[in-house]
């Protein structure tokens, strides 16, 4: 979500941003074209600005050298800035995505079956460390404060006990996340560049 006081409309602030200074990647234009490519390296080279969190997510699970074509991918949350292009991503990595959300029924099947799991619900708990197949890669982008703790959807010290890896909360998908901001500053003030000079 955008934060943002009443009566201001989130939405029309977004899409009042032009799109080649959208360094977040959350304008439906940079939406629309991280969603018609269809594999990593077709995202590399279209002119987009990938979303951060999902970004980091992504490259995470890449430089952890997880097997992704045929895996199954869990994405619980359904947000515009994390679940969705994330979901997207792990798919053009090849990985089988089921998209889930605070909604969805009987989650805990679905986070069993999951290889790489990731969370962002912002829900401090919402899956438990038992629910975590054996051997999964878990990346946890939610955040919340609990009792003054920075806390992640996940149970971690359960979940510690089953999965492969497991972000830590704070300091695992968030500074990340910081890197790929600063990165898409980066690659829109270069094509900016590219397009005065050019």
């Amino acid at each position: 979500d955008v934060p943002v006081p009443a009566p201001l409309d989130p939405a029309r602030l977004v899409e009042a941003i032009p799109a080649e200074k959208d360094v977040e990647g959350v304008t439906a234009q940079n939406l629309g074209r991280l969603y018609a490519q269809k594999s990593w390296d077709a995202i590399k080279k279209a002119e987009v600005l990938v979303p951060c969190t999902a970004n980091a997510i992504a490259h995470l699970v890449l430089e952890a050298k997880v097997p992704l074509a045929g895996r199954h991918a869990v994405v619980v949350g359904r947000s515009t800035i994390v679940g969705r292009p994330t979901a997207h991503l792990l798919s053009t990595l090849d990985a089988t995505v089921t998209l889930c959300h605070s909604k969805s029924a009987d989650l805990a099947r679905y986070v069993a079956d999951a290889d790489v799991l990731v969370t962002a619900l912002g829900k401090p708990g919402a899956v438990k460390g038992a629910w975590v197949k054996p051997g999964a890669v878990v990346a946890d982008a939610g955040i919340s404060t609990q009792e003054g703790q920075l806390v992640g959807d996940v149970e971690a010290a359960s979940a510690a006990q089953r999965a492969a890896w497991l972000t830590p909360v704070p300091g695992g998908v968030g500074p990340l996340t910081v890197t790929f901001l600063l990165y898409n500053t980066v690659l829109a003030a270069e094509r900016r560049t590219r397009k005065t000079l050019g």
